[in-house]
């Protein structure tokens, strides 16, 4: 088992070796927060150069065979994975093995352990870290991603509080600061704060990409276009899974705010400067809000 204080997890699988696996990894290899390291994945390169980064030890393609012994199992891969690779390994994890995920939507994920867990799922912890890069892959890794960000935990009713203990102090040596939330109000709040934007900006990019005269609308791209659209050069098929998996909060968030976009054209429209000038003031000071927190 696991020591919880302080935390060294002697054989710790991670299951997708990208961004946010790899540096976590990063982080927990600087405070010597763990032992063997073995990375589960299926991008051959991807696998060996993790390797030579010193951010797994050994790597294989087989899921099943590689949580043999492990003491934690850190599952990294897009949401729609989960539940077939909880399947694969449940029959070779230790009985006091602690299993947790890095998801961007809890409700599925949450779902698919009790499927498959059963009375095991109280060795699960769900947790979202809220940080990460428009690059992917393991290249991108960095020792300091989570400084100084929120790693969201939800916990199962069943979640084993010693479980639960040794996934918050490890995410805590990587700097990173613990909230708990509940599963629902998590993928709602996330759905808002971080699935809409990547929507708004993918769609933005495509619709720009269908003007007449692309070229020129590329070469004229204003300063602030570029910044709000940094995010388009995030993963595709990552953010396809999460919207997919979140669309019982995304659609209506999406229409929520096709609502606001078709409102303020109205007032355009009708040359409402003053209401747009008060909408606009607001949304100053909502975003000087949200600029404190980040501080």
């Amino acid at each position: 088992m696991i020591s919880v204080n302080p935390v060294y997890i002697p054989r710790l699988v991670l299951i997708g070796v990208g961004l946010i696996g790899g540096s976590l990894l990063k982080a927990l290899k600087k405070e010597n927060a763990v032992g063997e390291v073995v990375g589960v994945g299926r991008g051959l390169e991807n696998l060996q150069l993790a390797v030579s980064m010193g951010i797994i030890d050994s790597f294989t393609h087989d899921a099943a065979e590689a949580v043999k012994g492990a003491d934690m199992v850190v599952i990294a891969t897009p949401v729609g994975a989960f539940e077939s690779i909880l399947k694969q390994i449940l029959p070779n994890l230790k009985n006091d093995a602690v299993v947790t995920d890095v998801g961007s939507v809890k409700g599925e994920i949450v779902a698919a352990a009790k499927r498959v867990m059963g009375d095991q799922s109280s060795r699960f912890v769900p947790a979202h870290p809220i940080a990460g890069a428009e690059h992917s892959g393991v290249a991108a890794a960095m020792v300091n991603l989570f400084v100084d960000h929120n790693v969201i935990i939800t916990p199962l009713p069943e979640t084993g509080p010693e479980c639960r203990s040794v996934v918050e102090q490890m995410w805590r040596l990587t700097g990173a600061r613990i909230v708990e939330m509940d599963i629902d109000l998590h993928d709602q709040i996330l759905g808002v704060t971080s699935h809409l934007p990547h929507v708004i900006v993918f769609a933005l990019i495509d619709y720009l990409s269908k003007q007449n005269k692309q070229d020129l609308h590329y070469q004229f791209a204003a300063g602030g276009l570029y910044d709000l659209t940094r995010i388009a050069s995030s993963d595709a098929r990552m953010w396809s899974d999460i919207c997919l998996n979140n669309k019982d909060k995304l659609i209506p968030i999406i229409r929520g705010y096709a609502g606001e976009l078709m409102r303020m054209a109205d007032q355009i429209e009708a040359g409402e400067g003053d209401i747009l000038i008060e909408e606009f003031e607001h949304a100053k000071l909502a975003r000087s809000r949200v600029a404190d927190y980040r501080k």
